[in-house]
């Protein structure tokens, strides 16, 4: 189930953030506005790894050039520049990087984070999923959060 979740914020976050549709365009703004406020407070809560939390991810621009993807880590590590995550998948915009590839990346470049809360059975953050949700009919959307066990604070 947890793989499955994953599999599906990422497919619409990142779909979301590299498409280019215009749709969400001032939702994720706040969004990103949101995740960026409270990267401390997720940070704080990734170094102290405490009991009952985990699966920890952050979305991050990676740039190449003039090209930029949003690529969910869920493998990182401090390094001494910032971070850096291991690649777990192909991108699909920016060409030459390789799964298991290391990418450094800063705090600047995290645009989005989430983390399970396994004692609630719900995943905490991952703004830009809950900034598309919204778009739903409202039985629609409440099932889609039960789904995910996502939790969308307003």
């Amino acid at each position: 189930m947890k793989t499955v979740r994953r599999a599906l914020c990422a497919l619409f976050t990142v779909g979301a953030l590299c498409s280019g549709a215009p749709l969400h365009a001032a939702d994720h703004g706040v969004a990103q506005s949101k995740a960026r406020a409270t990267l401390p407070t997720f940070l704080s809560v990734w170094q102290q790894h405490p009991a009952g939390v985990g699966g920890y991810r952050v979305l991050v621009v990676v740039k190449q050039g003039e090209q930029s993807e949003a690529i969910w880590f869920d493998d990182f590590k401090a390094a001494s520049a910032g971070f850096q995550g291991i690649l777990r998948v192909t991108p699909r915009v920016i060409k030459g990087l390789a799964n298991g590839q290391t990418i450094p990346f800063t705090a600047a470049d995290i645009v989005d984070w989430s983390y399970e809360d396994q004692a609630a059975g719900k995943l905490r953050g991952n703004y830009l999923q809950c900034a598309d949700l919204r778009d739903l009919p409202k039985a629609e959307y409440e099932e889609q959060l039960d789904y995910l066990g996502l939790i969308c604070q307003d």
